[in-house]
């Protein structure tokens, strides 16, 4: 009898052993907890620096932009070009006074910039789009309506939250898309504020061509705010100073090459010669108040022109310095567009208050209420999120394969 029970003990032993039950496979669709971003005192201020910055530049370019309708390619170029001696002076003295640190070497330059390089070409595209999309038919002659304009242009906001969601490979949150909404409410009530008759006065030729690229214009301004977040990601020693005087070198060089692509679309048949000293005269107008051009017509005021581009230079630098601080402080690119929505209806606002002649506006409570619509969004927006919904599988790469 111990004879058969030790037998039978060793064949158990001798058999395999049993693998532990397979788990059952997890759920196409697995709640996963996203982290919300924190609206910390710095934060804040670099919205609000956004914000007053977005408003104050658009009014001030908008100004530029009616006082010498021929030259809006050059403000392009002449942005840019001014940056490169602006941003390295704001990090120098940043770093002098303690504010932040010098991360840029030769070893990293090479990283920075080729980080930077697709940033500056999605921003020089869409400058240069938004400079022909709302060029108007002559002095003073808008061919896209500006309430068309500026309601086409709030497209960015969604835009923003499809491609950001694309590559993060995330479904946007409820409250995220009912607030985005809201924002683009706001725009289009507050653009009917805009009311200027232009579609009374008939179209240009190219007046399907302007509306196609101010819809086309939120594509690369949209694809250049997420950039701007992996490219933060990417050199992390880098500040964001650093890394918009970077911007300037290869923007500088798109915005150049686009401005002369852009002047022969709106003007077909035009020679080389005529768009260098179209371009070359917008320059000096827009720069030292001088305008060297044999036609001397309606809103030609250069000295006009020129002391709104240089005080415009100032709320401009202030709100792209406040981007790629946001961008890395709330790892969302999408409150980017968000905020400078919101400062279209305060644009408006503005522009009813009779601040500038040029621009006026009677009032509207369209624009009270598109504000109203507008901030309403974005604090719903960025309510403490729950729990979102991310579409998890073995073969689908998650947020962090994708940004490795």
């Amino acid at each position: 009898m111990k004879q058969n029970q030790k037998g039978a003990e060793d064949e158990e032993a001798l058999l395999p052993s049993q693998s532990p039950p397979v788990p059952p496979p997890p759920p196409l669709t697995t709640p996963v907890t996203r982290p919300h971003a924190v609206w910390t005192p710095g934060v804040v201020v670099a919205a609000v620096v956004l914000v007053v910055g977005t408003t104050a530049a658009a009014l001030l370019n908008q100004h530029v932009a009616n006082t010498v309708p021929t030259y809006v390619f050059s403000i392009s170029v002449f942005s840019p070009f001014v940056g490169l001696v602006v941003y390295p002076i704001v990090t120098v003295t940043s770093h002098k006074a303690g504010a932040i640190k010098i991360g840029l070497t030769r070893a990293n330059f090479g990283e920075a910039f080729s980080a930077m390089v697709p940033v500056a070409l999605c921003f020089a595209l869409n400058n240069v789009l938004l400079a022909f999309g709302t060029s108007g038919r002559g002095s003073g002659k808008p061919d896209v309506p500006t309430v068309l304009a500026l309601v086409l242009q709030k497209l960015v906001v969604p835009v923003s939250l499809t491609v950001e969601s694309f590559y993060d490979w995330h479904r946007p949150r409820v409250l995220q898309v009912v607030g985005v909404i809201l924002v683009v409410l706001g725009g289009v009530v507050a653009a009917l504020a805009y009311r200027d008759g232009a579609a009374a006065g008939g179209h240009g030729p190219s007046h399907d061509a302007k509306v196609f690229c101010i819809v086309l214009a939120s594509l690369p301004l949209a694809t250049g705010f997420l950039l701007v977040k992996r490219a933060t990601g990417i050199v992390s020693r880098v500040s964001e100073f650093e890394l918009w005087a970077v911007l300037c070198l290869p923007e500088t060089v798109f915005s150049i090459g686009l401005a002369y692509a852009a002047q022969a679309i709106r003007d077909p048949g035009i020679s080389r010669d005529e768009m260098s000293n179209t371009l070359w005269a917008g320059l000096k107008c827009i720069a030292i108040g001088r305008d060297d051009s044999p036609v001397n017509g309606q809103g030609r005021q250069c000295s006009d022109a020129a002391t709104y581009t240089w005080v415009g230079l100032i709320p401009g630098f202030a709100f792209n310095l406040a981007i790629p601080v946001l961008v890395r402080l709330l790892g969302d690119s999408t409150v980017v567009p968000l905020l400078r929505a919101v400062a279209l209806p305060l644009a408006a606002l503005l522009a009813m208050a009779h601040v500038d002649p040029v621009i006026a506006t009677p009032f509207s409570w369209d624009g009270v209420a598109g504000l109203l619509l507008a901030f309403t969004g974005l604090i719903v927006c960025y309510l403490p999120p729950r729990v979102v919904n991310r579409c998890v599988s073995p073969s689908t790469p998650t947020s962090s394969s994708i940004q490795e």
